[in-house]
C-alpha cells in the first residue's frame, strides 16, 4: 500500500524554502563562531598599537641594553623581526597616539588592552574615527604630525561608501605627501642658493642628495628604506660635529 504522505522520505527534510529547526540552529552556530573568530582577528589587527608603543619605550629607554648591544639585535634575536619592521610598528603607534589627540583622549596605562583599543577606535564624532589596523595607520607615518590629522580626516571624509580602506588612505597620503615634499625640496634649494656661506662644492653635493631623496620618495622607497637613509645621515651629522 502506498503512503500518500510519503512520511519516510520527507521526514527530517522540512518543506522546500522553509528552514528546519536543525538548519536554523546550524546557521546560528556558524554565525556565532564567525563572530568569535572575527573578534580574534579584530583584536589582533588592533594590537599593533600596543606592540609599537612597547617597542618605542624599549628603544627610547634603551631597556634592551641588559641583554643586547643594539635595538636591532634585540628585535631580531628576541622577536625575530627586522629593524625596519620594528620601526614601522613604532611609527604606526605614534600615528594613533597623535590622532587620538583630536578628541583630547589619551589611553591610560591602567586600562586593559581591549578597553583602550575599542574606545580609541569608536567614532569620536560624526566624522572622526581612528585607524583600526596598522595598514591604515602606516601610510600616515610619512607625514609630519600636524599634517597627519588633516590628511586622516580627509581620508575619512572621502572614503568610498564610508569604508576607510588602507589603499584609500595610502592614495590620499601619497597625494598630500607629494605636494608637501615638493614644496620642502624647493625651499631647501632656495635656502642654499641664498646662503652665501655655502660653497659651490657643498651646494652641489646637497642638491645631489636632494635629487636622490626625491627619486626614492617617488619610487615609494622600494630600493631602500627611509630608516637606512636617516641612519647614515645621522652618522654624517656626528662626523661633522666632531670637527677636526
Amino acid at each position: 500500500m502506498t503512503n500518500p504522505l510519503n512520511v519516510t522520505e520527507t521526514q527530517g527534510r522540512g518543506m522546500p524554502g522553509v528552514p528546519t529547526l536543525e538548519g536554523e540552529q546550524a546557521a546560528a552556530g556558524r554565525e556565532k563562531e564567525l563572530a568569535a573568530l572575527e573578534g580574534v582577528i579584530q583584536r589582533n589587527l588592533r594590537a599593533f598599537y600596543e606592540v609599537g608603543a612597547a617597542l618605542m619605550r624599549i628603544r627610547d629607554g634603551r631597556l634592551y641594553r641588559g641583554t643586547h648591544e643594539t635595538f636591532e639585535k634585540y628585535c631580531r634575536e628576541r622577536w625575530e623581526i627586522s629593524r625596519p619592521r620594528a620601526y614601522e610598528l613604532v611609527e604606526s603607534s605614534k600615528v594613533v597616539e597623535n590622532l587620538s589627540a583630536i578628541a583630547d583622549k589619551k589611553p591610560s596605562e591602567s586600562e586593559s588592552t581591549d578597553t583602550k583599543v575599542s574606545e580609541r577606535t569608536q567614532p569620536m564624532d560624526a566624522e572622526i574615527i581612528l585607524p583600526q589596523n596598522e595598514a591604515q595607520a602606516r601610510p600616515l607615518s610619512r607625514l609630519p604630525a600636524e599634517l597627519q590629522r588633516e590628511v586622516w580626516q580627509k581620508a575619512v571624509a572621502t572614503a568610498p561608501a564610508g569604508r576607510v580602506t588602507a589603499r584609500h588612505v595610502q592614495n590620499v597620503v601619497r597625494g598630500e605627501a607629494g605636494r608637501v615634499a615638493d614644496r620642502e625640496i624647493k625651499k631647501a634649494r632656495k635656502r642654499m642658493r641664498e646662503d652665501r656661506r655655502m660653497t659651490e662644492e657643498f651646494t652641489n653635493a646637497v642638491n645631489a642628495l636632494l635629487d636622490a631623496i626625491d627619486k626614492a620618495r617617488k619610487d615609494d622607497w622600494r630600493a631602500m628604506t627611509k630608516e637606512i637613509v636617516i641612519e647614515h645621515l645621522e652618522g654624517i651629522q656626528v662626523l661633522i660635529e666632531m670637527g677636526g
